[in-house]
């Protein structure tokens, strides 16, 4: 799931990379997502987008308390 919305992610406007930090190896539980965007309004779009939110929504459980670190440019 997380490699589908990180590909997608990539082709949305404005966005420039993300960093995932693992503290404690493959099989933490805590992932840290840092997501960069070139400004708010691009990751509020990618955020608000069809494609977005339809994969949150099928997110599997393990998924669905990360934390995200929004970096702007």
């Amino acid at each position: 799931w997380i490699r589908c919305y990180l590909t997608l992610e990539r082709k949305a406007p404005g966005y420039l990379g993300t960093t995932i930090i693992i503290p404690g190896g493959s099989k933490s539980p805590l992932w840290y997502i840092i997501r960069r965007f070139a400004d708010k309004a691009a990751m509020e779009r990618w955020d608000n987008s069809e494609e977005s939110l339809k994969l949150l929504k099928e997110a599997p459980v393990e998924f669905l308390v990360f934390i995200i670190i929004p970096i702007l440019s």
